[in-house]
């Protein structure tokens, strides 16, 4: 049997935290999912059944992606770990691509009576998609010889991961593991965590609304504290799947010369960044907006028109919406910038008026789609090669 269901309405008891606490319960014979984002606090309140799933010899399979603009914490993974401590039929994989998401949000169970079920959506296993995010996902249960079929195929898809080593698949059985791949920079500790997290500032836009929470994981107030977990209703910020900084030139922060009239453009680079400058801003950061080809003087371009959640500084936070461009023949063998943003006349003449010269620009893309393109003083924590 399957359905589909969605968080829209303020009905506490649909969203994805409700299915987790009807199933995650005494007598589940086993747990898998697959998470392209992971926050050990959205599994606490579970990690009991968890340890006796593992203690009984059952599955406890997870498949979590540390992916380049949000990875996981070590201790996240070092808290999951502990709670299969107990098991040799647990396993668990983190993914890590340079040029990819890993992007899936899958859960089963074999409950107590030996049916099973899953959950397939949109619903990282965040205590914020749990519970505060719009989500939308499809449950199935045991049915049908169609339902058990496409059950038993979730079952196939995530235990294939832990039977490969293949790059950027590693395997973490131990605090070993883990503190190699600490090391190469797979995983980050939660420090770090909260001080990339705290150079987003959403900005404050009036047409904005604000959502209760529907679910929150059950933890007691000492725990949250010592988890480091807040205790109200707000959500955290959507999960940034792309990010990109660069220091403003004179150029791109439209300072020319007496007599020199402005590109009035954000040149889109590199900048230290191990990226394809000729693919990734057009294939990745802005690979979701609509394209459209045209034609100027004989060349082709491709434009799209993407709204920014814009905040610079001393500068009330807005929406703009802005052109970029992308056309591969400025490379002309010599690795030139080949997709450009236009400032367009309101960031235009705020800049002219403003000198941001050597000041840092950031551009993001999060979870749900959303850019967000902010100036900061000083250069973010999380540049590469950051100077000390």
């Amino acid at each position: 049997m399957a359905r589909f269901r969605d968080s829209a309405t303020g009905d506490k008891n649909v969203c994805p935290g409700a299915w987790f606490d009807n199933h995650l319960v005494e007598g589940v014979q086993a747990f898998r999912g697959q998470f392209g984002f992971f926050r050990y606090s959205a599994l606490q309140q579970y990690a009991p059944v968890l340890e006796r799933i593992a203690a009984e010899h059952k599955p406890v399979n997870l498949v979590l992606g540390s992916n380049a603009t949000d990875p996981l914490t070590i201790e996240d993974v070092m808290s999951i770990l502990d709670c299969m401590a107990k098991g040799d039929a647990c396993h668990l994989t983190v993914v890590a691509y340079g040029n990819a998401l890993f992007h899936p949000k899958v859960a089963h169970v074999i409950r107590a009576d030996g049916a099973e079920a899953a959950v397939v959506g949109s619903a990282n296993l965040t205590s914020a998609a749990l519970g505060a995010n719009v989500e939308a996902w499809v449950e199935m249960s045991s049915g049908t010889p169609a339902d058990n079929g496409v059950l038993a195929e979730i079952v196939r898809a995530t235990d294939w991961w832990h039977s490969s080593n293949e790059s950027g698949i590693f395997q973490i059985a131990s605090s070993i593991d883990a503190d190699r791949l600490q090391k190469q920079g797979v995983l980050i500790t939660q420090r770090t965590q909260r001080e990339r997290s705290s150079t987003f500032h959403a900005p404050s836009i009036a047409a904005r609304g604000s959502r209760g929470r529907r679910w929150g994981p059950l933890l007691s107030k000492e725990i949250a504290e010592e988890e480091g977990e807040r205790l109200d209703d707000r959500a955290d910020p959507s999960p940034i799947i792309h990010r990109w900084c660069k220091k403003l030139s004179r150029s791109d922060a439209l300072q020319t010369a007496t007599g020199t009239n402005p590109t009035g453009t954000l040149r889109l680079g590199r900048a230290r960044h191990q990226i394809d400058q000729n693919t990734w801003f057009r294939e990745l950061l802005f690979g979701s907006a609509k394209w459209i080809s045209i034609s100027r003087r004989g060349k082709e371009y491709e434009e799209a028109h993407v709204t920014f959640n814009v905040e610079f500084p001393e500068r009330d936070s807005d929406q703009q919406v802005l052109l970029v461009d992308h056309a591969p023949h400025r490379e002309a063998g010599q690795n030139n910038v080949v997709t450009l943003i236009h400032w367009g006349l309101t960031l235009g003449q705020w800049l002219q008026g403003n000198d941001q010269t050597d000041k840092w620009v950031v551009i993001e893309r999060d979870d749900e789609g959303e850019y967000r393109l902010r100036i900061e003083d000083t250069e973010p924590i999380w540049a590469p090669h950051r100077s000390t």
